[in-house]
């Protein structure tokens, strides 16, 4: 296999590919007058280059197989440079183009998934926890401990929905596609590799690059009255937190919706409702993430669509084609919409529902109750989803379409296509919940 080359720059070099929109202008000038104290021989950086869906951080760890260090004139092997980035699991890092996710992945009885923390962009900065770790003079034991979160260049939390609801369909397209939808595979790290493929097929020439900040920044920092750098990585790394700080995990919530709820308002048994309106509700306020439609059109993903229907033209010209429609992580925006699996919204990780239909019955009851409530009412104004269904594949009896018209026009007027295009069926996704957002308490 060929190993992946690290290049070494010096400080001028790397700061002449910062992005020149960004704002961390702050961290960056201290960075350079950490730069400035330093002599010659250690005015260098590391740089590297990651293809789409390519592994950063792994497991809480910096991933470092099958790269080396290219020649260079401050003489730095690979050796070198695991030493030098080895303060910590995830050292200090620069994003100069493009961007990368940071996610964690849970695991229930019938999958695993992507639970989506951040999207770090083109001139934002990563590492910012085990950089102030280190700066804490934490234990090193504590900082480089293994723990279950990941970064990867583009994303991994995405969905593309191809709505072929049977194997006829599917034989209209070209063979590249059938391990996209081999119905074996049925784990998200396989889905999740074909996912990553389809992307890298069909996208050349798309790299996140990156700037690792050595060890002897740091040291340097420590000898210097840089009070003002740390504030601002504190304040950096408190913004990025917080789709963490917000999210809900398997039966663990940070604050509750109905706490000011009388209780003859819900059953013990039926409290995980109410987190799942929280959780939903926050979609809307930046602190949870849901699916929502990929719009831009010059994004990677958007770019390898167009890119797959380029080579399957007979089909994309039928008059009743089936559109590829992108999802990907984000929040609600104001009647906006997104759409997740019920058994992947982390909080509902041990229900099981005995159908689908039980579950939106449910939502909907406690969503009256909540909107008949004054006390809520009168505390906060909460934007309250208009929750629609799709069941199991194949499964007729645990299928729920409400308003299938409205969510067809939902679909349609989003990606701005024929709303016959969008022939949608319980048959085409596994339990998804779509959702819109209203404003249904003032």
């Amino acid at each position: 296999m060929t190993k992946k080359e690290i290049t070494v720059l010096s400080w001028d070099q790397a700061e002449a590919k910062f992005p020149k929109n960004h704002s961390n202008q702050g961290i960056f000038d201290g960075l350079n007058q950490i730069n400035s104290s330093l002599t010659a021989e250690e005015q260098f950086v590391y740089h590297a280059k990651y293809e789409f869906g390519e592994k950063i951080i792994h497991k809480g760890r910096l991933h470092l197989d099958d790269y080396e260090v290219a020649a260079n004139k401050y003489r730095r092997s690979i050796d070198d440079f695991k030493k030098d980035v080895g303060y910590s699991n995830d050292p200090l890092a620069i994003i100069l183009t493009n961007y990368v996710e940071v996610y964690t992945e849970n695991t229930c009885d019938r999958d695993s998934y992507p639970v989506p923390l951040n999207i770090i962009r083109e001139g934002d900065i990563f590492g910012v926890f085990g950089t102030l770790d280190i700066l804490a003079n934490c234990p090193n034991s504590d900082n480089l401990k293994e723990r279950d979160w990941y970064v990867v260049a583009g994303n991994i939390s995405f969905h593309i929905a191809f709505p072929f609801g049977n194997q006829t369909e599917l034989e209209l397209l070209s063979s590249e596609l059938q391990p996209f939808f081999a119905e074996s595979e049925n784990t998200y790290t396989t889905r999740g590799n074909h996912k990553v493929k389809f992307i890298k097929e069909h996208v050349s020439n798309w790299f996140v690059e990156v700037i690792y900040i050595p060890r002897h920044y740091l040291q340097k920092l420590k000898s210097l009255d840089m009070i003002f750098f740390e504030n601002l990585l504190f304040k950096k790394g408190w913004h990025q937190s917080s789709p963490l700080r917000y999210a809900l995990f398997e039966d663990t919530t940070i604050s509750d919706l109905l706490s000011a709820t009388p209780k003859k308002y819900l059953t013990h048994e039926k409290i995980f409702l109410s987190k799942v309106y929280l959780y939903l509700t926050q979609c809307f306020f930046k602190n949870a993430i849901i699916y929502k439609p990929l719009l831009s059109e010059d994004h990677v993903i958007n770019k390898a669509i167009v890119e797959f229907k380029d080579r399957n033209q007979k089909y994309f010209q039928k008059s009743k084609c089936v559109e590829p429609l992108p999802f990907i992580s984000g929040f609600l925006d104001e009647g906006g919409w997104g759409l997740l699996s019920y058994y992947h919204l982390p909080i509902i990780y041990n229900y099981k529902p005995e159908s689908l239909t039980d579950l939106i019955k449910d939502l909907a009851s406690l969503r009256s109750k909540i909107q008949g409530n004054q006390v809520i009412a009168n505390k906060q104004r909460y934007i309250l989803p208009k929750i629609y269904a799709f069941g199991n594949r194949g499964s007729t009896s645990n299928s729920l379409i409400q308003d299938s018209k409205e969510i067809k026009d939902f679909i349609a007027k989003t990606f701005n296509k024929a709303e016959e295009q969008v022939n949608l069926t319980s048959k085409d996704f596994t339990n998804i919940i779509l959702i819109k957002s209203e404003h249904d308490i003032s």
